[in-house]
């Protein structure tokens, strides 16, 4: 790759509330590798699909906001693992202990729309109540935005691209 400045991953996520039916809520990520900015671009931005997944959580919710930290979780988590995919597309590696510690090469953003989740990262200390998961949840979250992830970004709810893969 001549020139990483030019690229970024960004995750995108996105849950709905578990249904009536169902008590487990709806996930949705995808990944792009595109332009630095290619989150805010508002769609004109050109920028490939590298994985996207839409699915139930494996983990009640009992709010949107903590079906939001889920989603959020795990495309933290895959968001990260395809950045030292990447790494080691590049660059090769002799054996598997050399990309135990590898860092993606481009600056990971994950996007929301959100606002309860992307405020409550932003805060120093967090409070989320009593609810002992949801604790474990940000703080995780926050734990992969201080040492993984370059940028949490807001956008708007209509422009959200996850929504899509979580709605009817």
């Amino acid at each position: 790759i001549r020139d990483r400045s030019k690229l970024s991953l960004t995750g995108v996520f996105d849950s709905s509330h578990k249904s009536v039916d169902s008590k487990y809520a709806q996930g949705a990520y995808v990944i792009l590798l595109g332009g630095p900015n290619a989150a805010q671009s508002v769609g004109y931005e050109k920028c490939h699909v590298l994985e996207f997944s839409t699915k139930k959580n494996t983990r009640v919710a009992k709010s949107s906001f903590t079906a939001d930290l889920l989603s959020g979780n795990r495309c933290a988590k895959v968001l990260y693992r395809i950045g030292q995919w990447l790494v080691e597309i590049e660059m090769g590696a002799d054996s598997v202990r050399d990309l135990l510690d590898v860092r993606p090469h481009f600056p990971l953003q994950l996007v929301t729309d959100a606002m309860e989740v992307f405020a409550t990262v932003q805060c120093p200390k967090p409070y989320v109540g009593a609810d002992q998961p949801v604790i474990l949840y940000v703080e995780a979250l926050v734990e992969d935005l201080r040492g993984r992830i370059t940028e949490l970004a807001l956008v708007p709810t209509r422009w959200m691209l996850a929504g899509a893969m979580t709605k009817n």
